[in-house]
């Protein structure tokens, strides 16, 4: 019997058991489910008569049934077990929390561009502090102002205007209005 839970974005209700995740927003829903499966040990204990015993191991599939590495948080195509097992089934429940709750971060992103999009704003090119902080070692706060003085200086606003004239222009024929 398979159980689920599901968090829905915009109520903040839960249900379900353990064995899988569900996370919902009015745009995508994504479930994560909890495996098992036996293989042998090249090094392991044996049965009084010598023969090696089998040993359970747990995985993560995602609703399409690809294993997550919990190396990476993303699908993994490679056969080798360390990028995607767990030696307990409370290891890989811990795992699968914690995959929940980026991955809501995420949905709580998707959320919030489809509001500014809705009002009119471009949501498709967005910085974050990460773009920053995985080339320099900085803080958080650094990185903010560093995407803000980059992004905001007159050159970047002038270059930004300059290709939204050319491409009104010449991709969507679209003439200027006087102002």
């Amino acid at each position: 019997m398979k159980t689920t839970h599901k968090f829905h974005l915009w109520c903040g209700t839960f249900t379900g058991g353990l064995s899988s995740i569900a996370k919902t927003s009015k745009t995508k829903t994504m479930t994560y489910t909890i495996k098992s499966n036996q293989y042998i040990p090249h090094k392991g204990e044996t049965s009084p008569n010598g023969v090696r015993l089998a040993k359970t191991y747990y995985y993560i599939v995602n609703d399409q049934g690809k294993t997550i590495s919990h190396k990476t948080g993303k699908p993994y195509r490679g056969k080798d077990l360390a990028h995607y097992k767990f030696d307990t089934h409370e290891e890989a429940n811990d795992f699968m929390r914690r995959l929940y709750m980026q991955s809501m971060n995420s949905l709580e992103v998707l959320a919030a561009r489809d509001v500014l999009e809705k009002h009119g704003y471009f949501t498709e090119n967005l910085w974050h502090v990460n773009d920053v902080q995985s080339r320099f070692d900085c803080s958080a706060e650094t990185a903010q102002n560093v995407l803000s003085d980059a992004l905001t200086n007159e050159y970047s606003m002038q270059s930004i205007f300059e290709c939204i004239q050319i491409s009104a222009t010449e991709n969507h024929n679209l003439e200027s209005l006087d102002y």
